[in-house]
């Protein structure tokens, strides 16, 4: 059974693959996860797309046309979670990774709001189909309502706005129900 994310990343990929520019003739799909592999976050992000691709291919793949195509998952750890990588040396691997591996599409993406925010030009001359499940920033979503140029980026997760929201909503109901005061 496909966890909620893998199944966003499944639809995700299907309607990206319509977005897509044309490529050369392949027989498979490159998609790639790029994170920080070193958390838990990327770990099990990466972990879904996994998942959520294994049962894809088992179906088949995606049909593109006349033909049934799978999915290949490319990974790389943009270690942009770390404070002594720069969101340059960050974007750099992005770009390098994007260009190195024939990535049609990326997953998960950035770790840190600032890299994804400052890479959001570079995917966009790409024109890379992005689906952003970790950084929280509610700016990009404004710089794609601003810009169509940002079309094909997409958030499908949280942004920290409505985190903060759930947070404050979960700490009332303890309090309410348990009387806690403090975490």
């Amino acid at each position: 059974m496909i966890p909620r994310l893998g199944w966003w990343l499944i639809i995700g990929v299907v309607f990206i693959l319509f977005l897509s520019p044309p490529s050369t003739p392949a027989n498979e799909i490159v998609v790639g996860v790029a994170t920080s592999l070193q958390l838990l976050e990327g770990r099990e992000s990466l972990r879904a797309v996994e998942l959520a691709v294994e049962e894809i291919n088992q179906k088949g793949g995606i049909r593109l046309g006349q033909e049934h195509l799978p999915i290949r998952i490319k990974s790389i750890d943009l270690q942009d979670a770390s404070h002594n990588v720069s969101v340059s040396q960050a974007l750099s691997t992005l770009e390098t990774f994007i260009q190195r591996e024939n990535i049609r599409a990326i997953v998960v993406g950035p770790f840190r709001s600032e890299v994804l925010l400052a890479g959001m030009p570079m995917m966009a001359k790409n024109k890379i189909p992005f689906l952003g499940t970790i950084a929280m920033s509610s700016a990009s979503e404004a710089r794609i309502l601003k810009d169509p140029k940002y079309k094909n980026i997409f958030r499908v997760g949280l942004n920290s706005k409505y985190l903060v929201e759930y947070l404050i909503k979960t700490m009332k109901f303890l309090n309410e129900k348990f009387q806690f005061r403090k975490v």
